[in-house]
Formats: structure tokens, C-alpha cells, sequence
């Protein structure tokens, strides 16, 4: 025991131990979350009753963006860098002013969402009959205990990370997932849905509980604890740092508002259209972690730096440098989704409840949240670039652009599908789901993606204006998209022209036939590369032997509970 509280308190010697720390937990995260969906999947199948489940975060998960964002990482931690120069008394005074505002708030928008859910989602998802609606208010009070768990566990996070101690910070996401899926396995049989939804509280607890051994004997609890002074002489020493993020906090809650209105859309499109937007947004996500946002976050103090030091061109040669990897790397791998989209729905959710009908339907959801891989990816650049140059305002236009547009466009081709049977037709056959029921609820990943393509133009005109870089990363684009194509293509011929050898009805059938198919695409799409004398390519072979120093690494905010 006294290894791991030591292992949780040791702060990283280097940029390069902690961004391996960062990603190596975010990736065990991810898979854990693969972990979480399988279970989800297979224990209660796409159905109405894992719909309620998804619609049980909306607002939970709303009260956190809004509020927490206000303290958030990427805010905090410049502010206690410099009081913590300022002398001890000075941090401990601003971090017991952070608590003493943020508990109140955070306590107070929960005990009265606590009360008020139960109108807020009968108004919000009149799709669903009274028993479903009962159901998703005894879900979303359960759930309500997170964004207090997890909005504390991001405040010590910024304490952690301060005196240069990732660890906890690390593992606590993986921590929340384990959390879930011990719900699912112990309580989940006995308790059903409901089961899983204490899960959820409790992995919150277990995030929190992580931060608090990191810092034991770092920092005294009982100053940090310590309420110095009344709320409001609290809340007027922390308000520049409220403003700093009231910009962020405006543009994740319109993400958040769109996403509800999305889910209002689904509750009317039949049982398990949520859930399967909902399943097929989380695996695209799995990619747009893994690359979107590391190259986002680890660029973010660089750029920083750069720009404050007033090195605009080596500023612009970053960004480039890294939105040309982005590209390099999610380009083709939107194109690999498209053609492995049953394979890969089948092997990390098809088992138990989960049917075949299921898979092509999370399997053609799948396909059009690919088509923006690229654009989301890049908004994680395009957000942080923003920020490295201190303009937080421009962020709200983007996110409101693309939070109504996903609305409108989601709710314009539900109703133009309703009318017009041979908009929806042309949709089936194009991802090869004509002949099962559900296919309605393509809208809202039709609405999600066409609003994501608006925010990420809208992002990329602003960044454009200040550095002009979109020359520079046009060649780059169809190198990937044209090598990516090639790649794709010809994994799909190898699996129309393999499937016959393998047993497509098992997992490990169905893996190896996956494989095949990908090791002849993956070498078909590097040989196109090569031919192509791509330069990124040539800087993906170099970058195992760099290392990175020079500037202390942000983990990323937590932005949802889902």
C-alpha cells in the first residue's frame, strides 16, 4: 500500500515521462470504455431500456460542463503556478476560495436539478412512454452524484498537477470505467439498469478518491478545506479566473445542448436509436482520443510558450507541424472505418443481446461519424490554438454555429425522411441497411456530423486569419485522402474475395478475417504514400527516436461523465 501512495505522490522528472504517462493510461482508459460499451451491449442490447440509460447523463452531465468548466484544468493551473510563487499562505488562501465557491455552486445546481428533473425530462423526452420516463429520473438523480465527485476530483487534478504529479490524475478515468463496469458485473444482474447507474456514482467516488491519496502529505486538507472568508469575499478573489472561462464553459455547453436536442430527436425514432448513435459516437471517439486530442494536448504548452515569447513563425510551423500529423494519421483511418465498420462493431460490441441487426445499424452510424473524424480531430487543435493565443471569444460563435446546425440539419432530415421514403432509401443502400427497421435514427448522426463540419470551418477560418496556414496543409490532405482511398479499397476487395475462409459467425474468425484484410490495406496505403514521397510519412518513421523536452505537459479537462 505505502508503494502505491508513493507511486501516486512521485512527481514525472520529464515532459517525455509524463506524455507517456498521459497516453499510456489514456489508452487503457479506452479500452476499458470498449470494455464498458461490450458489457452494456450485451447484457441489455441496443433497446429502449439502454436508451433511457444514455438520456440519464443528459443533464447530469450538462450541470458538469457548465459548472465545472468554470474551474477548469487548462484555466486553473497558469493561476496556481503563479500563487504558488507567491508563497504558500497565497495558494492555500486561492485554492480554499476555489472550494468554498465551487462546492457551493456544484451543490446547490445539483440539489435543485435533483428536484427539477423530473419536469426537465418529461418536457425534453415526450418520445418516451411514463415508465421510461420514471425510469430516467431515478437514473439521472443517481447519476447526479457524479459531477460533484468528478468536479472536485478535476480541482485536485490542477492541485496535482501543480506540484508536477500526473499519476492520479492518469489512472482516474480508467478508475471511472472500472466503476461502471463493476455495476454492470455485480449489480447490474440483481438490479438491472439501475445497477449500472450506481456504478457510475461510484466510479465517480473511485476518480475523486485517486486525486486525494496524491496529495496526502503534499498538501494539508484542512488548509485547503479551510473556508478563510465569506462566499462572496471568496468569489470576488477568483473571478478573473470565472471569466478566463466563461468562453470555454458557453462553447461546452452548447455541445452539450446540441447533443440534447439530438437525443430529444431520438426518443421519437423507435427503441435503441439512441443507444445506437450513442455506441457508434463512442468507438469513433476511441479514435478521436488517441489522436485528435494527444497531438492537441501536447502541442497546447508549446504553442503557448511560442506565442507568449512572441516567436510567431515558429508558432505557425508548430501548428502546421501537427495539424499535418493530425491529418496524416485520421484521413485514412476515417477511410479503414468505413470499410471495417461491421468488423469492428461486431468484435467490440456483438455478443449476448446485441443482434446482427444491431451491429449493421451501429455498423452504418459508424460510417457517417468517419466522414468527420478529420474535422473532429482537428477542432481539438484549432480550440487549444486559440487559446495558446489568448483569444477564448472566438470559440463561442464556432460552438453555437455548429451546435444549431446539428439540431436543425438532425430534426430537417428526419422530417424530409418522413416525407420523402427515397431520401431515407438512398441512405439504407448506400450503407447497406435497407432491409432492417430503425433506420430513421441515421438523422442524428447526419445532424451530429454536418454540425461538427460547421464548428471545425468556422474554427478554421478564425485560425486562418491570424497565420495563414490552410496552403500548407491542402497537399498533405489529398496525399491521405488519396493513399487512405487506395488503402481502403483494397482491404475491401481482399474481404469480399477472403470471407469464404474464414468463420465470420466467431470472433476469432471474424478477427482474423479483419486482419488479413487490414495488413493488405495498411501496406497498399504506405506503398501509395511512398510513391507519393509524402513527407509526414517520412516524420511518422523519425518520430520513434525523438524525445520531448522543454515544456511541462496540461492533461486534458474532463468534459463528460458518458
Amino acid at each position: 500500500m505505502e508503494r502505491i501512495v508513493a507511486t501516486l505522490k512521485k512527481p514525472v522528472s520529464s515532459v517525455g515521462e509524463a506524455a507517456f504517462l498521459l497516453g499510456s493510461f489514456t489508452f487503457i482508459s479506452q479500452i476499458l470504455g470498449l470494455l464498458r460499451d461490450r458489457l452494456l451491449a450485451s447484457t441489455f442490447g441496443a433497446g429502449r431500456e439502454l436508451d433511457v440509460y444514455y438520456v440519464a447523463f443528459r443533464f447530469p452531465d450538462l450541470i458538469f460542463v457548465t459548472v465545472a468548466s468554470l474551474v477548469a484544468m487548462s484555466v486553473l493551473i497558469p493561476y496556481l503556478s503563479k500563487a504558488k510563487k507567491q508563497g504558500k499562505e497565497f495558494f492555500d488562501t486561492l485554492i480554499s476560495d476555489i472550494f468554498l465557491c465551487f462546492s457551493f455552486v456544484i451543490v446547490l445546481v445539483c440539489l435543485l436539478a435533483f428536484f427539477l428533473i423530473p419536469i426537465l425530462i418529461k418536457k425534453t423526452f415526450s418520445g418516451f412512454s411514463p415508465d421510461d420516463i420514471n425510469q430516467a429520473i431515478l437514473l439521472s438523480r443517481i447519476i447526479l452524484l457524479s459531477p460533484i465527485f468528478l468536479g472536485f476530483s478535476n480541482l485536485l487534478g490542477s492541485v496535482a498537477q501543480s506540484y508536477g504529479r500526473f499519476f492520479a490524475y492518469a489512472v482516474a478515468p480508467a478508475l471511472y470505467n472500472l466503476g461502471i463496469i463493476l455495476g454492470l458485473l455485480i449489480l447490474a444482474p440483481k438490479f438491472g439498469i439501475v445497477g449500472v447507474a450506481v456504478g457510475v456514482a461510484f466510479g465517480a467516488i473511485l476518480h475523486f478518491l485517486i486525486q486525494v491519496f496524491s496529495l496526502r502529505g503534499v498538501v494539508s486538507f484542512r488548509e485547503l478545506l479551510k473556508f478563510r472568508e465569506k462566499l462572496f469575499v471568496a468569489f470576488g478573489r477568483i473571478k478573473k479566473i470565472v471569466l478566463v472561462s466563461i468562453p470555454r464553459t458557453i462553447a461546452l455547453s452548447a455541445n452539450n445542448l446540441a447533443l440534447l436536442g439530438i437525443l430529444m430527436i431520438g426518443s421519437f425514432l423507435g427503441a435503441g436509436a439512441i443507444s445506437s448513435f450513442t455506441f457508434s459516437n463512442n468507438l469513433q471517439s476511441v479514435a478521436i482520443s488517441i489522436i485528435g486530442v494527444s497531438f492537441a494536448m501536447a502541442v497546447f504548452p508549446v504553442l503557448s510558450d511560442l506565442f507568449r515569447a512572441g516567436e510567431t513563425e515558429k508558432f505557425k510551423n508548430t501548428f502546421v507541424s501537427t495539424a499535418r500529423k493530425i491529418i496524416f494519421f485520421t484521413v485514412p483511418t476515417a477511410c479503414f472505418l468505413v470499410v471495417f465498420r461491421a468488423h469492428i462493431v461486431r468484435l467490440v460490441l456483438g455478443s449476448g443481446a446485441f443482434s446482427w441487426e444491431d451491429t449493421r445499424l451501429v455498423a452504418a452510424a459508424l460510417a457517417i461519424f468517419a466522414l468527420s473524424l478529420s474535422f473532429q480531430s482537428l477542432y481539438h487543435l484549432f480550440i487549444r490554438a486559440l487559446y495558446a493565443m489568448g483569444d477564448n471569444k472566438k470559440t463561442f460563435f464556432s460552438s453555437i454555429g455548429g451546435a444549431i446546425s446539428m439540431v436543425v440539419v438532425a430534426f430537417l432530415w428526419y422530417k424530409w425522411s418522413v416525407i420523402n421514403p427515397g431520401l431515407q432509401g438512398f441512405v439504407d443502400a448506400l450503407f447497406k441497411v435497407s432491409d432492417i427497421s430503425g433506420t430513421l435514427m441515421l438523422a442524428m448522426p447526419i445532424g451530429f456530423v454536418f454540425g461538427v463540419v460547421v464548428e471545425c470551418v468556422i474554427l478554421w477560418v478564425f485560425v486562418e486569419q491570424k497565420i495563414h496556414f490552410t496552403k500548407e496543409v491542402i497537399k498533405p490532405i489529398f496525399h491521405s485522402l488519396g493513399a487512405g482511398i487506395i488503402g481502403a479499397a483494397s482491404s475491401y476487395a481482399v474481404l469480399q474475395y477472403t470471407g469464404a475462409f474464414f468463420a465470420l459467425n466467431k470472433f476469432v474468425g471474424l478477427l482474423m478475417h479483419a486482419f488479413v484484410g487490414g495488413v493488405v490495406g495498411l501496406s497498399v496505403m504506405i506503398a501509395t504514400l511512398i510513391l507519393l514521397e509524402n513527407e509526414d510519412a517520412k516524420v511518422f518513421l523519425q518520430s520513434f527516436t525523438r524525445k520531448f523536452s522543454g515544456v511541462k505537459p496540461i492533461a486534458a479537462d474532463t468534459d463528460v461523465l458518458s
